[in-house]
């Protein structure tokens, strides 16, 4: 999953122009889920396989929802992507220096997040 975020943030700085098509705002060409361009599966996709491929390895709980884990880590990356190339990164910081780390944490939270939440209710 780290792998997959990096790689994401490669692409995005490396080719700011495509990656700002490819998160246009679709609102009024897109009202509905099931209308959603292809390309936001295929980038959506590998995530969740991800996710599976590391609950069966047993690195993420079983119970776990998998589309909740890689939404959360492509909201993530997407979030800290989108602050380095508009320009509003938190001035003196760096989110390059610290893009890997909060990836990680964020992973790490979710591989004990079974036993950490437990019981909890949303309120």
């Amino acid at each position: 999953m780290i792998r997959i975020g990096l790689a994401y943030r490669e692409y995005a700085v490396a080719n700011p122009h495509l990656y700002a098509i490819l998160f246009s705002d679709r609102g009024v060409q897109c009202p509905s889920d099931g209308d959603r361009p292809r390309e936001v599966v295929e980038t959506y996709r590998p995530l969740v396989d991800a996710v599976r491929r590391g609950q069966r390895a047993g690195q993420f709980g079983s119970t776990s929802d998998p589309e909740v884990i890689a939404l959360s880590v492509w909201g993530t990356a997407h979030g800290l992507v989108s602050l380095v190339l508009s320009g509003n990164e938190p001035p003196e910081l760096a989110v390059a220096d610290c893009y890997e780390r909060a990836l990680r944490a964020l992973v790490t939270g979710w591989r004990g997040s079974e036993e950490s939440t437990a019981g909890l209710v949303a309120s």
